[in-house]
């Protein structure tokens, strides 16, 4: 159940796009996204925000329900409280939304949510942090699907073919484990908007009985650089999708989580 991510932009009339998801960890809730969807990734100052408010928009029960989760939140006053935490480096970002608190004496429980700037429509949805695979744990080959709001695929000039009310989901494979830059390679297409969207992969235990846990997030594609030399003697280069997308593992999320 992945997290549309909505930011206006200084013009006022467009905004950024991103996904995320919610990770249930002991008795806080975070929204992990990739850093480069809510920061400033030009300016010399690592937590300078795209903007100081962003909507986010989930569904209750997956893409079959048609309640949504919608929360409006202030991200300057969550950074200025300490709640967002970035990666030194690795492009991962967590930002705590909400907290159970327990009565030391009635055991009643209670929930208080941050950075809210209207009550949200409903209770958050997400993975628990045991549903997360860690990258020692991820096979190259895993059966993989990522899932996430492509925005870049939604384009004014020609019908819509794409209902971005909804995430997309793509299946493939993790492809490379990275040991170098520890990151994952998958074999699926990824566009701008599904930045932050995570990597699920999974593990058939039974005959009647599947696994599907966080792997990662996406950050970007693979790029390559297509040369066209005509006879004039005139080159021309430009970056295109390779059809990979990079991903940064879970670890990096669960790591921020736990400062």
């Amino acid at each position: 159940m992945p997290v549309l991510i909505e930011i206006p932009l200084a013009d006022g009339i467009n905004a950024s796009y991103g996904t995320g998801i919610y990770l249930h960890g002991a008795s806080k809730t975070f929204l992990v996204t990739a850093a480069h969807v809510i920061f400033n990734m030009v300016s010399t100052n690592r937590l300078e925000l795209i903007n100081s408010n962003a909507t986010l928009s989930s569904f209750v029960k997956g893409k079959d329900s048609k309640d949504k989760v919608v929360v409006k939140i202030n991200l300057k006053q969550l950074r200025d409280g300490g709640l967002i935490k970035r990666h030194p480096s690795h492009d991962v970002t967590v930002v705590c939304v909400e907290e159970m608190l327990t009565g030391s004496t009635n055991g009643s429980v209670r929930f208080i949510r941050y950075g809210f700037t209207e009550p949200p429509t409903g209770q958050f949805v997400g993975f628990l942090t045991n549903l997360c695979s860690l990258f020692n744990e991820i096979l190259d080959g895993h059966e993989s699907y990522i899932l996430g709001y492509a925005v870049e695929l939604l384009n004014k000039q020609l019908p819509s073919e794409v209902d971005f009310n909804y995430p997309l989901v793509r299946k493939g494979i993790i492809s490379q484990k990275n040991q170098r830059t520890r990151k994952l390679i998958v074999d699926s297409g990824v566009y701008g908007g599904n930045s932050g969207g995570p990597v699920a992969v999974v593990n058939h235990v039974s005959l009647d009985r599947t696994e599907f846990k966080v792997a990662g997030l996406i950050t970007q594609f693979v790029p390559i650089v297509t040369k066209v030399v005509p006879q004039i003697g005139v080159t021309n280069s430009y970056f295109v999708n390779s059809g990979y997308g990079v991903a940064e593992p879970i670890d990096y999320a669960l790591e921020l989580m736990r400062q």
